[in-house]
């Protein structure tokens, strides 16, 4: 899950509007909005463009766009795999 508190103060942090990314994705404001929102994912194409236009560090990606609720899951996933070997 995105961050979506996060990401909204990086993007009206350097001026823009949602809209503004959203062109800059070449997408519609509705798609940028589910994918801000949960409701559609990111691409990692996606993630890069929005970490290079708002020079996102290393450690900023993780933190907006992979939540505590992402690694929870995948550690949840891990768990049944080994369960099952």
């Amino acid at each position: 899950m995105v961050n979506k508190q996060e990401l909204k103060a990086v993007i009206t942090l350097f001026g823009d509007r949602q809209s503004d990314l959203a062109a800059v994705l070449h997408m519609a404001p509705t798609t940028l909005s589910n994918k801000i929102n949960g409701k559609a994912f990111f691409s990692t194409k996606d993630i890069e463009t929005i970490a290079e236009r708002y020079n996102l560090s290393p450690t900023d990606i993780p933190r907006i766009f992979f939540t505590q609720q992402v690694a929870h899951k995948a550690t949840e996933k891990r768990k049944k795999q080994q369960k099952s070997d």
